[in-house]
């Protein structure tokens, strides 16, 4: 019924997009006005908005890669399109290009529906390429020569249910040498990022590749010392990364020379013989996309505690010693897994690597089992003001999320882990601080030089379901919120369902809903899905009419479920407390009249939800000795209550920003710039309490401009 919509609606734009007689022409025409057309006359033959945005925003010479029908009926047909931007000016194909190619191909390149009508033929969607597709086994055997490569045979056991053959994203550096199905050669393409194979229909099937990948900027006479095939390298097969089709069993056995360690990113063992290491390694649940990481420094250590092993790849001086990160392992293990269970039915184990390829920074990435350093290690591991490393660690639960809000899956709840870390190591106010920096970062938001941005009003979780900041920032409050709406023992038993099922299918937001629906014992769907659909959050207004609270929500668009929400009457007696439910846009609650006089009333007093909040302090002045600002300098404040810096004003000798300011807790910078404005002086250390700080609200008054300079 679907196809029949789409078909029509396909054939009723026929007077905007140009249809061609046959489906190969139509397929002709598209990658010609991909490659030298304009936007414009792109869109007049292509429907999808994720391709036209590629197309549109690529930065290169534009490439058709790939223009073909893989399947033809009367009125219906398949095509199999591929296209890339290459940067121009690029030498050579080596594998970073190769991977940057392919990930910024992968909303165009793959299969389209065309259906055809009076004669004519139009493209009406785009065919996901795990549509009835499943990579269910993946076997690779890698020999790695740091200097030049890797050499590979991949050997998938896939299940095809599609009537027009098998596809899987692959670098588009990779030079394929040999295809073979079922163990004889087959019809196949590769291109713009897709290897497409002429597979019949089958529950079993063994798809065997052969490829060769050079190394970044490869040199054979050079010996590096390190070096690396990441995930997002996609140096083998995989469908996309919000797939659950592509969670496999993965095996692989990796070769390098002796000199050199080398982590799969998944459980392993190794060999040295005859001057080779060979590194077996086999996952413990589905996964996608393994990665090598490989350094002739490293001093490999490692430890069980329990049916657990932790392992540390780095060099020696690394600034997090192997006992130190364990400790940190064994610690988030020891507060999650009694809540949630084990994780990824079951995973012990997990690598933290020093991956030099990375650059200087410290442990900011996942890949499968490893958490990911760059040289310089970062800060410390676990404090009061960071839990990165826990955070990384968390990840374990929720890895094989999949869906369009597979990031929300992931990264919300590793961001929602650390506020459990503070919890559990630290004070209640110490966990208070780190949902008030969330819920900044969410009305500013940052980039990474520091503060900017703002996604209020801007964007949703479920229309950017790549990995943008959002999911961390507003997601982690609907782990947050849920928690607190549900009550911990629902939450939890909710929680260690959704997780057990991680690695057996598809684990989206909406086995996440039934999950928290059965454990809460009422359907929680009207109280995620707004925090996934809406732009927005939740505006709540009260105001008492006699012996009626009128509760309303003011925000455009959708209407949230609150359960449990907090309001507090300041009066002259004291604080009344009040509960309600709202679950609609305005909703009327009996009080006592005397109310009416309170003072003050105040929603969600101790900020168990993301909402607006409109009250705080008219006039926060923030102040800066003169005599710390050299001659001719301009000065401004930043924080994470700022869009961009805001001029400071000189009064006599003291520099001033004075602004109003919502309740809440907030860091602050002074800056300073020589008389051109581009080169920072450096005036007094960071710890100068005069230069930087945290500054909290308080509740006094009401404030209508909340975050100024937005």
């Amino acid at each position: 019924m679907r196809r029949c919509v789409l078909a029509l609606a396909a054939v009723a734009s026929a007077t905007t997009l140009r249809a061609q007689s046959t489906p190969e022409a139509l397929a002709a025409l598209v990658m010609q006005k991909f490659s030298s057309g304009s936007p414009d006359d792109f869109a007049k033959v292509y429907p999808d908005s994720a391709g036209r945005v590629f197309m549109r925003e690529g930065r290169g010479t534009r490439v058709t890669e790939v223009s073909q029908v893989v399947w033809k009926g009367p009125k219906r047909a398949v095509l199999l399109l591929g296209g890339v931007v290459r940067p121009n000016g690029a030498i050579g194909r080596d594998v970073t290009a190769g991977g940057n190619e392919t990930n910024g191909a992968r909303h165009f390149s793959g299969f389209y529906e065309a259906v055809e009508s009076d004669g004519l033929w139009a493209i009406a969607r785009q065919i996901p390429l795990d549509s009835l597709n499943f990579i269910r086994s993946q076997q690779i055997v890698v020999d790695l020569t740091p200097a030049i490569g890797i050499a590979a045979v991949d050997t998938l056991g896939i299940s095809v249910g599609a009537g027009y053959g098998f596809a899987a994203r692959l670098n588009n550096a990779v030079k394929l040498e040999d295809v073979q199905l079922d163990g004889k050669p087959v019809e196949h393409s590769f291109g713009g990022g897709v290897v497409w194979v002429k597979a019949p229909r089958s529950t079993r099937s063994k798809l065997v590749l052969k490829y060769s990948l050079a190394a970044p900027n490869a040199k054979p006479d050079s010996t590096p010392a390190f070096g690396a095939f990441h995930n997002t390298d996609v140096w083998h097969p995989f469908f996309d990364y919000l797939s659950a089709n592509d969670m496999a069993q993965i095996t692989a056995t990796v070769r390098v020379p002796a000199e050199y360690y080398l982590t799969t990113t998944i459980p392993q063992t190794e060999t040295v013989q005859n001057g080779v290491r060979t590194v077996r390694a086999t996952s413990k649940h589905g996964e996608f996309l393994l990665a090598l990481i490989y350094d002739r420094d490293w001093r490999p250590q490692s430890t069980n505690f329990g049916a657990f092993t932790f392992e540390s790849f780095a060099l020696p001086g690394f600034r997090h010693t192997h006992d130190s990160l364990a400790a940190v392992t064994k610690r988030v293990y020891d507060v999650l897994a009694p809540r949630f269970g084990e994780p990824q039915a079951p995973s012990r184990y997990l690598a933290a690597v020093q991956n030099r390829l990375l650059g200087g920074g410290g442990f900011n990435v996942r890949m499968n089992n490893a958490a990911m350093s760059g040289s310089g290690g970062g800060g410390e591991l676990s404090t009061k003001t960071s839990q990165v490393f826990a955070h990384e660690t968390a990840h374990a639960w929720t890895m094989n999320g999949s869906g369009r809000a597979a990031n929300f899956i992931r990264e919300a709840w590793a961001t929602f882990a650390e506020a459990l870390m503070y919890r559990a190591l630290f004070t209640k106010d110490d966990e208070r601080a780190f949902w008030e920096r969330q819920r900044n970062s969410y009305m500013v938001g940052e980039d990474r030089r520091g503060f900017a941005g703002g996604f209020e009003g801007q964007q949703s979780i479920l229309a950017n379901y790549d990995n943008g900041r959002i999911h961390y920032r507003k997601g982690v409050w609907i782990f947050g919120s849920g928690e607190w709406a549900m009550g911990q023992a629902a939450f939890d038993r909710g929680m260690r369902d959704f997780i057990s099922g991680m690695g057996n299918g598809r684990r989206g937001y909406e086995e996440l809903i039934a999950a928290w629906s059965k454990a809460a014992g009422r359907d929680m769907t009207s109280f995620v899905m707004p925090w996934l659909t809406s732009k927005y959050i939740p505006d709540v207004a009260v105001r008492v009419d006699g012996d009626r609270l009128i509760v309303t929500q003011e925000q455009p668009g959708e209407i949230f479920a609150l359960p449990k929400l907090e309001i507090d009457f300041v009066t002259a007696a004291g604080t009344v407390r009040k509960t309600v439910s709202l679950a609609r846009r305005a909703d009327t609650v009996r009080v006592d009249p005397s109310l009416s006089n309170a003072t003050q009333i105040r929603v969600d007093p101790d900020h168990h939800y993301l909402l607006q909040r409109h009250w705080g302090e008219s006039s926060v002045r923030f102040e800066l000795p003169a005599s710390k600002v050299p001659e001719k300098s301009t000065v401004t404040l930043a924080g994470n209550f700022l869009r961009t810096p805001m001029p400071a004003t000189k009064n006599g000798d003291t520099w001033v920003v004075e602004i109003p300011m919502t309740e809440g807790q907030y860091v602050w910078l002074w800056q300073i710039a020589d008389s051109t404005g581009r080169a920072r002086v450096n005036a007094a250390p960071a710890t100068d309490s005069t230069m930087t700080g945290t500054r909290t609200v308080r509740p006094l008054e009401r404030v209508m401009n909340a975050y100024p300079g937005r």
